[in-house]
C-alpha cells in the first residue's frame, strides 16, 4: 500500500510535465533576435585624414579623431580618399560594417 500514496504525486507530476510541454509547443519557436551589433551599431561621420593598415582615421564633427577598424568583412567604397568626408557604420567595438562617401 506505500506505493500507492506516491501514484497521486507521479499523476500531478505527469500532467504538469505535459502541460508545460504543450504550452511551448503551441507557442512555436522564438523568433531569433539580431546579433548585438546589429542593434548597436552606429554611423560615424567625419574627414577621412589617413588610411592606416587595418584603420581608418577620420576627424568628426567635433574635431576629435576617431579611429575605426577594417576587416575583410568591410563593405568599403573603392573611391574613398584622404580628404573625402565619409560616413561608416560602426559595431560597438569600433571594428566597420561599411565605409562611403558621404554627401555633403
Amino acid at each position: 500500500m506505500a506505493w500507492s500514496r506516491g501514484i497521486p504525486a507521479l499523476i500531478v507530476a505527469i500532467t504538469f510535465g505535459v502541460g508545460n510541454t504543450w504550452t511551448t509547443f503551441a507557442q512555436g519557436p522564438k523568433p531569433e533576435s539580431p546579433p548585438p551589433s546589429v542593434i548597436l551599431a552606429k554611423t560615424v561621420r567625419g574627414h577621412l585624414i589617413r588610411i592606416e593598415r587595418e584603420s581608418y582615421v577620420l576627424k568628426d564633427d567635433r574635431g576629435e579623431e576617431v579611429r575605426i577598424e577594417v576587416g575583410r568583412d568591410t563593405l568599403l567604397d573603392k573611391t574613398v580618399a584622404v580628404g573625402d568626408l565619409i560616413e561608416a557604420e560602426v559595431s560597438p567595438d569600433g571594428h566597420a560594417r561599411s565605409i562611403v562617401k558621404a554627401r555633403q
